[in-house]
């Protein structure tokens, strides 16, 4: 299985080695964040395609995407030159249109998940006070209304460590669990991490 999965991921990065007038993207010249979609269980994909209506003279990177229970999807971008975070819309999955910028000043993987009763939780690195040059403590932020809206919340229980990267999952009660790694020790990043778990519930927001 994982030379299958080496293979087919030798596939997909073939369109990252060939010209862009042959493949229509080339991702040393464009700063977006792309999709790419499979109908046969990741055997092939389509070409990457950028969100229509994304803005030009930005940097985007490292998004997270997620279907929400009434069967739309969201895609959350970090934007490097603003420090801030930008959402993507579609209603398949696949054609995907750039909605607006949510959150500003913040930063990191915005890992999405969504609790039980539609509650949107993003996960944030607060790009104001890195423990670290390069990673900046946790942070977090949710919203009521789909996303249009996000209120930001500095009191994730990460010990004001510095942030790597989170998952986030709902449980059977409707809460999420979240997963996250951190910095061992800040005086030199990427050289060790821990990971941890904690738990969104929803009606002690």
């Amino acid at each position: 299985r994982y030379a299958e999965y080496n293979e087919r991921a030798a596939e997909v990065g073939d369109y990252f080695d060939t010209p862009e007038a042959e493949k229509g993207f080339n991702p040393h010249k464009d700063d977006d964040d792309v999709s790419m979609t499979s109908s046969d269980a990741g055997a092939s994909w389509s070409k990457p395609v950028p969100p229509a209506g994304i803005p030009d003279g930005l940097d985007f990177s490292e998004a997270s995407i997620l279907r929400t229970s009434d069967g739309a999807w969201l895609m959350s971008m970090r934007e490097d030159t603003t420090t801030s975070i930008h959402i993507s819309r579609s209603s398949d999955g696949a054609a995907w249109t750039y909605d607006q910028a949510v959150i500003g000043g913040f930063s990191g993987y915005p890992e999405l998940g969504q609790a039980g009763d539609g509650t949107l939780v993003m996960l944030l690195r607060d790009g104001s006070n890195g423990p670290d040059p390069y990673h900046g403590s946790w942070a977090w932020a949710w919203s009521q209304d789909d996303g249009d809206s996000w209120s930001v919340r500095t009191d994730f229980p990460g010990g004001g460590r510095a942030m790597m990267y989170g998952g986030l999952a709902q449980t059977a009660d409707g809460s999420l669990a979240c997963v996250f790694a951190t910095e061992d020790d800040p005086s030199q990043p990427w050289k060790s991490a821990s990971v941890y778990w904690t738990r969104f519930v929803v009606s002690k927001l």
